[in-house]
């Protein structure tokens, strides 16, 4: 049972055996926030090698760590654990990430002779405890607790890649750099030495079938978690197809939810709403369900296919009136029959060929007033289930009413409601949701009509929700009055969010050691802390704009630290890649804007000195990683400057980029080669961010400002291809990733309006392509661009590369251009939407990800972006990291 003081404290259970083996020594014991680290005297961490995993449940953890203690103290080795029961059931959770699932205790020998005493002596003392199996592991014997891998011992190997990341890092005995891969399969890289002698590698799989218990044919993995695997199966006695579900022993409630779920399909069968189920089993000590398979869509996935070939990226009206009926309709069936759903989304309906609605994934389901473990589906729990978290919450109707509103929502805007919670003094929750549903509603006629319902359905106070009669009559017509929407954030509102976001980003700096902002991590990764996508360099970048805007002393003092940090961060690194947004080349370019705006000469000729530096040839030729990136901010340079070395650095980038061309019969393109250590090897794009656009814009750019036709003929040439490739749907216009023949699988859709990949990026580019030749076919592809990044605003997250962010900066481009008032209208919507789902702190409007996480404070991951979008929009200027030569005027100069 956890201590709910201490979390279950385990670190007490090293004292007696520090006592009794380690006298009169002192080893050095260290707890932080997760792990305790135990290290004996004189200890000096090897850089990589073979390493032990001890698992453990919460039930066993204090024995196994008492005795693998015992042998760890007496061996005089290095280890760490988790430091209390909550950390354990952390780690034996079914949402935990699969990598690291089961690591109760990780034990770093001194070398390999003492691993496999090690393991050995381990094995032993821990037999017989529970654990579950660690997946990225080996077991060191069938079923036993004590697992290896060979990995690194510190994150000091970690390494700068060529993707602008750094990532945990081996080396190989030839002396050359191999990724330390943390997957959730053992995967010991092929110059490991084996750890026991003549050991040898499990056989690998014949590329044959996989049966399970000599009856299920899996087919298809649907999804893995650490709870086990989905999967789609053919079940060999029917003929029929199953969905086959998987919970892995040792694994928090994995076992039990299964057994519900199980229990409820057989309760439910008579309703004819749910998968029938096809048998309960286990196989090799992992529990399985098979059920029917139903065909359809999940009412996630259908809503996204079905706004896929339309202009307002929503389903059709009546088809969402219709979907909304039945699905009032399954929710309340499934109440007459005496039971509450609990985990109603989007993901969890399916909606078959003929438009009847199913439920699936019913392990939550139990009957009113039953006690439950609170279900946190993001933006569809209620919010007094959300109170409960860590506590026993009550089954309750009224919690289904709200999730069935946020279905709605959903269903009506693609829109997922996720309402973090506020600092103190919070907001009232209905005035959050109404803010949220009024901002869609403008140009949603489907939203507008269903809005007293959703927002009936979501009250904050459970007890004031409508009944689903009232809903039932609410979608016959009888709905009530439905509030105003919001059609565009004012410009007060929009200088307050402005104030508010660069306020946070200057309190949040923590400049005495380590990243400025807190990093980004995805996955093995950590985004470079000094470049533009995600770190500081973009965010410089913008807080210097905001200065010579604002001349505010604390945003300038914020400036100066920022500088001095990214000067300092930018000679740390050896290695410089010359990426505009992954790379250097944007962050040197930030710290002399920056250094022009505090009147530093000194740090200004630092920043020219490193952009001196940054080498110019690389096979990435794009825009955010590679050669046209670089060269724009050459080019910047040389016009800020005059330096002649700029410009015929400038001029290298561009001769480059003509050399690496291919040009096929209709088109020119720039493949990224094979075989480099790059997720972006071998794609070939159109979009802005790694393709055509970017570097087409670059050379449009360079051409005229140093003399050269052929790179603006060249332009011209890419210009009249990406016209022929685009997709117009209605009054928009979309573009597929790349050629047919070489866009990877898992690519985005081809339609996506992104800056990186789609419609904001490249509508910019022939923005500028119309500015310079005045061709009508190239303004009206920026146009439909930019109706079609209106239309899906709500599609789409607050950011710079993938969201609302970027999109608007194509908006204030028209707008710059052709002085139409509509553009900066339309500017004002995203800013609207960037700002409907805000959050409190610090007495601050914060925006956060769509998900409800925490934004990054870089600029196109997160408020750096969002920050120079508002201050264009409110303030005009150029357009950050662009080789523009003109610039958006005030808006408030124009009298708005």
């Amino acid at each position: 049972m956890l201590n709910s003081a201490n979390g279950g404290d385990l670190t007490g259970r090293l004292s007696g055996p520090l006592a009794e083996i380690t006298a009169p020594e002192r080893w050095k014991i260290r707890a932080e926030s997760f792990w305790c680290y135990v290290e004996p005297p004189g200890f000096s961490r090897r850089l990589q090698g073979w390493k032990i995993h001890v698992s453990a449940t919460t039930e066993s953890a204090p024995t196994v760590l008492e005795n693998a203690a015992e042998v760890l103290l007496r061996r005089r080795a290095c280890f760490k654990f988790a430091k209390g029961l909550e950390q354990v059931a952390e780690l034996t959770s079914m949402r935990f990430p699969r990598s690291g699932g089961g690591k109760f205790i990780t034990v770093y020998p001194d070398d390999d002779e003492h691993f496999r005493v090690l393991v050995e002596e381990l094995h032993g003392a821990v037999a017989g405890q529970a654990g579950p199996a660690i997946l990225s592991d080996r077991p060191y014997c069938p079923g036993s607790l004590v697992h290896y891998r060979y990995g690194g011992f510190t994150d000091a190997l970690s390494r700068l890649d060529d993707d602008g990341s750094y990532v945990p890092a081996l080396v190989a005995p030839d002396g050359t750099w191999a990724e330390d891969r943390r997957e959730a399969r053992f995967t010991p890289p092929p110059w490991a030495p084996p750890p026991f002698p003549g050991m040898t590698s499990p056989p690998a799989r014949d590329g044959g079938p996989v049966f399970i218990a000599d009856r299920f044919q899996v087919d298809e993995a649907i999804r893995h978690s650490n709870r086990g695997g989905v999967y789609r199966a053919t079940d060999r006695r029917s003929g029929h197809r199953v969905i086959l579900k998987e919970a892995r022993p040792h694994i928090s409630d994995a076992h039990a939810r299964l057994r519900h779920e199980a229990d409820m399909l057989d309760l439910m069968e008579p309703l004819g709403v749910t998968p029938r189920k096809v048998t309960l089993f286990e196989y090799q000590h992992h529990l399985f369900l098979a059920e029917e398979e139903i065909p359809g869509r999940s009412l996630r996935k259908w809503v996204e296919q079905e706004s896929q070939g339309t202009e307002i990226r929503r389903p059709r009206p009546a088809d969402v009136r219709a979907v909304a009926a039945r699905l009032v309709d399954l929710v309340a069936l499934v109440h007459r029959s005496g039971l509450v759903l609990r985990d109603l989304s989007p993901g969890n309906v399916v909606v078959t060929p003929d438009g009847t609605l199913r439920l699936v994934d019913v392990e939550f389901v139990t009957r009113p007033g039953s006690p439950a473990t609170p279900v946190m589906t993001p933006g569809y729990t209620a919010p007094e289930q959300i109170a409960a978290r860590g506590s026993s919450a009550v089954a309750s109707r009224t919690a289904d009413l709200y999730s069935l509103g946020a279905c709605l929502l959903y269903l009506c805007a693609r829109v997922d409601l996720v309402l973090t919670a506020d600092d103190d003094p919070v907001r009232v929750a209905d005035e959050r949701m109404e803010l949220l549903v009024r901002t869609a509603m403008h140009g949603n006629d489907p939203l507008r009509r269903l809005a007293p319902v959703i927002l009936g359905l979501t009250a904050a106070e459970p007890g004031a929700r409508w009944g689903l009669d009232r809903v039932r009559a609410a979608l016959r017509g009888d709905r009530g009055a439905a509030p105003e929407p919001i059609a565009a954030l004012t410009p007060d509102e929009q200088d307050g969010l402005l104030r508010d976001l660069l306020d946070h980003t200057a309190e949040r700096m923590t400049p005495g050691g380590g990243p400025l902002w807190p990093p980004v991590r995805h996955e093995n990764r950590t985004g470079d802390a000094a470049g533009v996508h995600a770190g500081a360099g973009g965010v410089i970048m913008v807080l210097a704009g905001a200065v010579r805007v604002f001349d505010d002393q604390r945003h300038r003092h914020a400036l100066a630290t920022a500088s001095a940090w990214l000067c300092a961060e930018l000679e740390r690194e050896p290695r410089v890649l010359p990426g505009l947004f992954f790379g250097r080349s944007g962050s040197a370019w930030a710290l002399y804007e920056a250094a022009r705006v505090l009147g530093d000469d000194g740090l200004a000729e630092r920043a020219l000195a490193y952009a001196r530096r940054i080498p110019l040839r690389w096979y990435i030729p794009d825009y955010t990683h590679g050669t046209a990136g670089a060269g724009v901010a050459q080019l910047a340079l040389w016009q800020a400057t005059g330096d002649p070395e700029f410009r015929a650095r400038a001029q290298l980038c561009g001769d480059r980029l003509m050399e690496t061309c291919e040009r096929r019969a209709d088109e020119v393109v720039w493949p990224i080669p094979e075989g480099f250590a790059s997720k972006l090897a071998g794609l070939t794009h159109y979009g802005f961010a790694h393709g055509v656009a970017g570097i087409a814009t670059f050379l449009l750019s360079a051409g005229h400002a140093l003399g050269r036709a052929d790179y603006v003929e060249m332009a011209e040439t890419c210009g009249t291809a990406l016209y022929a490739r685009a997709e117009r749907v209605g009054e928009a216009v979309r573009w597929p990733v790349g050629p047919k023949d070489a866009t990877r699988a898992g690519a985005p859709e081809p339609d996506t309006a992104w800056w990186c990949n789609g419609s904001g990026g490249i509508g910019a580019f022939f923005a500028r392509l119309w500015r310079t030749t005045g061709d009508a076919r190239f303004l009206s592809m920026a146009e439909m661009a930019a109706t079609a990044v209106r239309n899906e605003r709500w599609v789409l997250g607050p950011d710079h590369c993938h969201g609302n962010a970027g999109n608007g900066e194509l908006l204030l481009d028209l707008a710059g251009l052709l002085g139409e008032e509509r553009y900066l209208t339309w500017a004002a919507e995203h800013a609207a939407r960037i700002h409907s789902g805000h959050v409190r702190a610090n007495g601050r409007k914060v925006i956060r990800a769509a998900d409800g996480r925490d934004l990054p404070f870089s600029y196109n991951l997160g408020l750096g972006g969002i920050i120079g979008f508002l201050l264009r929009l409110r303030h005009g200027g150029r357009r950050w990291f662009m080789p523009d030569e003109f610039a958006l005027r005030p808006p408030h100069a124009e009298g708005r």
